[in-house]
Formats: C-alpha cells, structure tokens, sequence
C-alpha cells in the first residue's frame, strides 16, 4: 500500500503559508522526486544493455532487477497519484491562479516535469516492454534451431521450388510430440514468464505476456507460414507446437 500522504506533508504543514509550503514542495519536494527518477531510469537504461554473464543464476538475477525497477516506477506513480488527489497538495496546485484553472484537472504531481506522475507510468511501461524484448533476444537463437531442425526434417520448407517429392518425403514425417527443439524454446521462456509473474503486478503480468505473445505471433506466423510452404504433416506438426506455445499463455 502506498504510504500515507501525512508522511509527506507533515514538515510542510508546519510552514505558515500555503505560498511558502508550495515553494518548499516546488524547490524541495520536487527536485528530490525528479532526481530519484533520474536515477530509476538510468538503472533501466543500464538494464536495457543486458548483461555479461549467461549463467541460470545471473539471468535470474538480470530479471528480477528489471522487475524491481517496473515495480519502482509503478508504485511511485500509484503513490503521486494519489498525493496529488489530497486536498493538501489540491490547495498547493490552486495557488496558480488562472494557470490551474486552465488546467483544472492536473493535479500537483500530474504537471510536466520530471518525476511526474506520467513520467513514473512511462518508465513502468518502457520496462514492460524491455522485459519482453529480453525475453525475445533470449529465445531468438533456440526459435532459430527450431525453424531449421523443421526444414531439415522436411516438415515445411523454403520457397515454392520444392518439387513433388518434398511433399512425399514430407508426408512420412510422423507428428507424434511437440518438436524436441520447441520444447528448449518453451522451457526458456517459461522459467522466464514464470519468474516474472512472481515478482509483478498482476496487471504488468498481462502486458508483459501480450507483449511476448505479439513478437512470438509475427515470428511464429508471419514468418514461417507466410514465407515457408507447409506439408500436411507440416500443418499437422505445427499445430500441435502452437498448442503447446499457446498453453505457456495460459492463466486459466
């Protein structure tokens, strides 16, 4: 839960005048938020650069930082949020006069500026989206394996060259399981989902699997059916994959 806003305001209350405690807020308040923003996003700017070590435990390590930088920047517009809807830092957003009343809605801590309650949910999102970009990166050289191990077996191929026999040879490929090298690609990122599903909200659960789910739907689909020929069997083999690919999605 976030703090109470007393907490917050209670040096400011102890000022005489709403116009000194708004300069207090202005000169204070505001560069320590615009500062420790500052300093959130350059933690993600470095997280966003990835990291040296391949090993389990420091890709462990890697995510749960990215998650504890999601989560700072998401608490800290869910708590400004809320400040700023207290009839305190209400009275301090009043003092500007016909300014606020052109922009009555704006609360303290809505205003352009850094540290802003929209910055906190800009940077939340930026992180989202760099969790799945990571995860990608992470699983683009198994999905590569498995797209080749599929050609290699005849189960789909390249370009409409291919003669008859492909097809032939193709169609005496038994689909009995899900392919061997998707199932590397669905360990992968199922410890990685799994990992940060335990460490984010459940909201920025949901972004961060349709976000994954978008990237996997333009490589799995948009790729390999628009630029490859599938068999029968192809078909068939590919359908029980995406079933499996699908089941990591599910919440149910």
């Amino acid at each position: 839960p976030a703090p109470s806003p007393l907490l917050v305001t209670l040096g400011l209350r102890l000022l005489p005048s709403t116009a000194l405690r708004k300069a207090f807020a202005e000169h204070v308040h505001v560069p320590l938020l615009a500062d420790y923003f500052g300093r959130i996003e350059d933690v993600g700017r470095s997280w966003r650069r990835g990291r040296l070590d391949s090993s389990t435990a420091a890709r462990a390590a890697h995510y749960s930082l990215g998650c504890a930088v999601h989560n700072s920047a998401s608490y800290m517009a869910s708590s400004l949020r809320s400040w700023g809807e207290q009839m305190f830092f209400l009275s301090l957003q009043q003092q500007e006069g016909a300014a606020a009343s052109a922009a009555a809605s704006v609360t303290f801590f809505e205003v352009d500026r850094p540290g802003s309650v929209e910055g906190w949910r800009s940077s939340a999102k930026r992180m989202v989206a760099a969790l799945g970009d990571s995860i990608m990166d992470e699983i683009s050289e198994p999905l590569r394996l498995y797209v080749e191990a599929a050609a290699a077996q005849g189960v789909f191929w390249l370009g409409p060259s291919a003669g008859a026999d492909s097809e032939g040879q193709a169609m005496q490929h038994a689909v009995a399981a899900v392919s061997e090298e998707l199932l590397v690609v669905l360990a992968d990122l199922s410890a990685m989902l799994r990992q940060c599903n335990e460490e984010l909200s459940d909201r920025a659960q949901g972004a961060l699997r349709r976000h994954v789910a978008r990237q996997l739907d333009a490589y799995l689909f948009e790729r390999m059916l628009c630029e490859m020929h599938c068999t029968r069997a192809g078909l068939e083999q590919l359908e029980q994959d995406m079933s499996a690919v699908f089941g990591i999605f599910d919440v149910s």
